[in-house]
């Protein structure tokens, strides 16, 4: 059908890119400039080839930003608990 190639608010892509850039921020400390730099490439890929207005992306990125934040902070609770230092 027509409109099935066009998917806005949010891209995917960002969230998905930002999930996987902060999930892996303190394991990784080496790849951290790589990984922040990875967001907005692919915030600005999804707006060049037309699949995303620029909202759509910044809305990605604040929304898989506050739930992984919301996310850590439940789990470093419960490892705390558990006896792991985070």
């Amino acid at each position: 059908e027509e409109g099935d190639d066009y998917h806005s608010l949010p891209s995917g892509h960002v969230t998905f890119m930002t999930i996987v850039v902060i999930a892996f921020w303190r394991a990784a400390p080496g790849l951290r400039t790589l990984g922040a730099l990875m967001i907005p490439t692919v915030a600005w890929s999804r707006i060049a080839v037309g699949m995303h207005f620029p909202a759509d992306t910044v809305a990605a990125f604040l929304m898989a930003l506050i739930l992984m934040l919301i996310l850590r902070s439940i789990m470093y609770k419960i490892l705390l608990k558990l006896g792991f230092r985070c």
